[in-house]
């Protein structure tokens, strides 16, 4: 049978198309492979590993993606859709970028810097729409595992502007709230979000909280970040003493920061509670305070709400104008040490004690020495049940767990 030079022509034409349909279509997902790698990679995941990815004509999924060495953080799901030839030609993102089941675990003392570095690739999104669902946050700290859940889509509105909409949740015992988000990322690097809480509850160590809610605003450029926030719980207990109108109030930023905490005690209108803290690029300082007009009035209020039968002798009872002082010393702390305080207490005015003391926050321990009158010494380990060895004429060294000498019950073994 005699083959036309049309038909000849048609048939090495489709088998071109056959042969470079196929070559294309196999290296496809190695391609879309490594995109999605490298994608991940420059938003902070170090160690991608994707099982399985499957193409089709709009796109590409893959599932099972671990983002650590260890398992820890995965996404299960990961679907796009692209624009085949700019995808394979020129690099472009993915139109629309779907990533559902993501999985995320961080220790509370690195979780402050995850945030940041989220935040800076967020701000380096490309023109496409990003959807996260279900995006779970785990925890780790020392008062137990807390998880949140994240919600959100990131869409162009115009022109090299993103809008961001977002809800975030967390419902445990430690830790529940609802946030609700909006804001926009803009090309250059520039994002504005602002969030509010309600319905918060918390259960850290001995801090309860409920019926709290307040904001948070977040600003970020290339060149740094800002954030202000205002929290407030219309109820609170610390060491089962109950507090009122508890408020904190944050102004941060990559060059400064300050933090202001006020609380009165339910019931006791002359007691406030304060504590603030300034950092900048060269220093750092903390101040707590604790004062109110009757020292006697406040421990036997604090007797009355926690019935432990604590003896309050004559020279608690007595003193007047009362007011004791924190203040963190950062030139004595070493990197990665305990935190170092020195206390002071007056009274009308006068100093009645002083000393210096080593809080180390993983285990709550305290370290160090008071030094007072004899009296107010014995005073002292009297109410809080103080070993006497550890109590020598008007010297008191504190050496063990706090919450076991704050805590308002049984006392530690003589």
């Amino acid at each position: 049978m005699r083959i036309s030079p049309k038909s000849l022509l048609m048939i090495i034409a489709l088998l071109f198309l056959a042969v470079t349909g196929y070559a294309v279509f196999s290296f496809i997902p190695s391609v879309a492979k490594t995109r999605v790698e490298s994608m991940l990679n420059e938003a902070g995941f170090r160690h991608v590993k994707i099982d399985n990815l499957s193409v089709s004509p709009m796109g590409f999924e893959a599932k099972d993606i671990a983002l650590d060495e260890f398992g820890f953080d995965k996404i299960n799901t990961l679907a796009a859709k692209v624009n085949w030839p700019a995808f394979l030609m020129t690099g472009k993102s993915p139109n629309v970028l779907d990533i559902r089941g993501m999985s995320i675990s961080r220790k509370s003392d690195t979780l402050s810097y995850g945030i940041r570095g989220i935040a800076e690739n967020l701000t380096k999104i490309e023109d496409f729409t990003l959807t996260l669902s279900d995006l779970t946050l785990d925890v780790s700290t020392p008062f137990g595992d807390i998880r949140a859940v994240l919600n959100a889509i990131i869409q162009p509105v115009e022109k090299d502007t993103h809008e961001i909409k977002a809800t975030f949740v967390a419902n445990q015992y430690q830790l529940g709230f609802t946030s609700d988000w909006q804001g926009k990322l803009q090309k250059g690097g520039k994002l504005d979000l602002a969030g509010n809480f309600t319905e918060g509850r918390m259960n850290l160590g001995p801090l309860r909280l409920s019926r709290s809610n307040g904001w948070l605003a977040l600003s970020m450029t290339e060149t740094g970040y800002s954030v202000q926030n205002q929290f407030e719980a219309g109820a609170a207990t610390f060491m089962d003493v109950p507090l009122q109108s508890l408020s904190i109030v944050n102004d941060l930023s990559s060059e400064k920061s300050n933090s202001i905490v006020r609380a009165g005690i339910s019931g006791m209108p002359d007691i406030l509670f304060t504590a603030d803290y300034i950092r900048n690029l060269e220093d750092q300082s903390l101040t707590a305070i604790l004062k109110g007009k009757n020292l006697g009035g406040f421990l036997d209020f604090i007797e009355e709400q926690t019935k432990t039968q604590k003896s309050i002798s004559e020279e608690l009872l007595a003193l007047r104008d009362f007011q004791i002082t924190g203040q963190f010393q950062p030139d004595k702390r070493f990197v990665g040490g305990p935190l170092p305080f020195g206390i002071v207490m007056t009274s009308v005015d006068e100093k009645i004690m002083d000393g210096n003391i080593l809080i180390y926050p993983d285990t709550f321990e305290v370290r160090g020495s008071l030094e007072t009158t004899e009296e107010m010494a014995q005073a002292l380990q009297s109410y809080f049940k103080i070993p006497s060895e550890q109590v020598k004429q008007n010297f008191i060294r504190l050496d063990g767990d706090a919450k076991k000498l704050l805590k308002f019950g049984e006392a530690p073994k003589q």
